[in-house]
């Protein structure tokens, strides 16, 4: 796995042309922002994010996050940053805003991963690799979620393309080497947003693979000795935990807890340990088998061996990594997956070059496999989906197939640029309609932020609203009363004896109700109207009334 001693022939070196890095930009660009249009509510894990984010902008406390006032430090702040600066930009709340970030890191990894492609595989790969990795399954979704996974990947992808390119191509004359001081730098820089973005777990992404590349290549090492670089690594790593620890000491046993507990299990979620293995097919579509077509290409190409190398650390550290992990989830892969884009890349531009070189087969034949694919398709989004999702769901498979015999008569005759064009509009526009309309049409978190709306009309202005059984909800970024949370129905009871309002606005299950009206006079203003699956009625949300008896 690890990179093999360079060929003495050198390799063509190529750096990423403007022109292909402004299409990359404008093509994610345009493809994450009519996704971001398309107005779902956030989730709650986006909440997590976005809730402290508001809180942050509104208290002028940027160390601690919080949420509805309560310490809540599930991960380091880079993320509530992000979305805070949004939000002041734009000076919106809104879910797009909220996601922007995500959005903008999707188009930068996809950017690091082209530089990375043109410097061993030229330009026609380089541009093919950084529009696969905006159109893949795992980009599409997590660049269009307010969640730092995709900030986490940009950062990896950034720290570890700009190590390669200084790295493991010998600029100067055989024998000699010369460490590029603003490379050093920037892949400390990039080190310091992995961990600001999601703690140590960033910097195991990004050290594991240099790491084994510098017990191969002691040389390499020299890169990592540069006094500013690591000075700015130390200033990323060691400043934020500090002055959060003086602040609220709290924050860092709390946070230590939720990244270990993730990691050997105390939080649960324990998974089969190849897990991984069958979700990383899944991620990488729709390009999952150029993926191998474009490793085995560099097998064969003795001049890219130590390329495919480093690709392979890359990726295989981090899948023992995530695998290691006794709490598994899909998204936790995403900042090993970047080196697979790469692969496929050149999987698609030798495909390409193929089909123009060989026989084609019948038209007929190739016609009969699409309309066999298609009709399966259909056939199990009618089994899998509710009828409301099933329809739209046949409509998108429909697209595909009709983008796929559009790309197959263009390659029949011979127009392969054409060709390649249909096959990424065709990817980009499925995910468009998967994200900003199938997802659209099953946005279970809706129901909440309706509720919300509707409190927001009832309470009155600068009437604090009680938030009770109800740590780090979702409802809490669509509400806009002053919130006062309290955990447990003890703590509110206690609170509002201290009180000297007449009625208290109380958002909670509606066993809460039920439980509060022994004592008090509880009256229900409105419930939410829709459960979420696998919920029992006395966990709908209600807001109530509450006043003395």
């Amino acid at each position: 796995m690890l990179a093999v001693e360079p060929a003495p022939r050198p390799v063509a070196r190529e750096r990423l042309s403007w022109p292909a890095a402004l299409l990359i930009v404008a093509y994610g660009a345009a493809l994450y922002l009519i996704i971001l249009a398309g107005g779902r509510t956030l989730s709650a894990h986006e909440v997590w994010l976005a809730q402290p984010a508001k809180e942050m902008l509104a208290t002028g406390r940027w160390l601690v996050p919080t949420f509805a006032g309560v310490l809540c430090g599930h991960k380091p702040p880079l993320m509530h940053w992000a979305i805070a600066l949004a939000m002041a930009l734009f000076g919106s709340h809104s879910e797009w805003v909220a996601r922007l970030p995500s959005a903008v890191a999707a188009v930068v990894a996809a950017l690091a991963v082209a530089s990375l492609a043109a410097r061993w595989l030229g330009s026609r790969p380089a541009l093919l690799a950084g529009v696969v990795q905006l159109t893949t399954v795992y980009s599409l979704k997590l660049g269009a979620d307010a969640t730092p996974d995709m900030l986490l990947c940009a950062a990896v992808a950034t720290a570890l393309s700009v190590f390669a390119r200084a790295n493991l191509v010998k600029v100067e004359t055989p024998g000699e080497y010369r460490a590029r001081p603003w490379a050093a730098r920037a892949f400390y820089l990039a080190s310091g947003l992995a961990f600001l973005a999601k703690g140590p777990i960033g910097l195991a992404f990004i050290w594991i693979p240099v790491g084994l590349l510098v017990l191969r290549q002691r040389r390499t090492a020299r890169f990592l000795v540069d006094p500013a670089g690591l000075a700015l690594a130390g200033v990323l790593l060691g400043a934020w935990p500090i002055l959060a620890y003086r602040e609220q000491p709290a924050v860092l046993e709390r946070w230590l807890r939720d990244n270990w507990g993730r990691f050997h299990g105390a939080m649960g979620g324990e998974s089969s340990p190849l897990f991984y293995l069958y979700t990383v097919l899944w991620l990488m579509l729709p390009w999952t088998v150029f993926c191998a077509i474009g490793y085995f290409a560099l097998r064969r190409d003795s001049q890219r061996r130590e390329l495919l190398g480093f690709l392979n650390a890359w990726f295989i550290s981090g899948l023992a990594l995530v695998t290691a992990s006794a709490f598994k989830h899909w998204h936790y892969l995403a900042p090993a997956l970047p080196p697979l884009a790469v692969l496929a890349g050149q999987g698609v531009s030798a495909y390409a070059a193929w089909r123009q070189r060989e026989a084609r087969p019948r038209l007929a034949l190739q016609l009969l496999v699409i309309a066999c694919g298609s009709a399966a398709g259909v056939t199990a989004v009618y089994g899998l989906l509710p009828a409301a999702l099933a329809g739209r769901a046949a409509a998108v498979v429909g697209l595909v197939a009709i983008g796929l015999v559009a790309a197959l008569f263009l390659e029949r005759r011979g127009q392969v640029h054409w060709q390649l064009a249909t096959w990424f509009a065709t990817a980009g526009l499925a995910g468009v309609l998967v994200q900003g309309w199938l997802m659209a049409a099953h946005d279970s978190w809706r129901p909440y932020a309706e509720l919300a709306e509707r409190a927001n009309r009832i309470i009155p202005p600068s009437q604090p609203l009680y938030l009770v059984q109800l740590p780090e909800h979702q409802i809490a970024y669509y509400l806009n009363a002053p919130l006062v949370r309290t955990d447990a129905v003890d703590g509110f009871e206690a609170a509002i004896r201290d009180s000297a309002a007449a009625t208290t606005y109380v958002m909670a299950p509606q066993s809460v109700a039920e439980r509060l009206g022994a004592r008090h006079r509880v009256e229900v203003l409105d419930r939410c109207a829709a459960l979420r699956r696998g919920m029992h009625e006395a966990e709908r949300l209600a807001l109530m009334a509450v006043g003395e008896k």
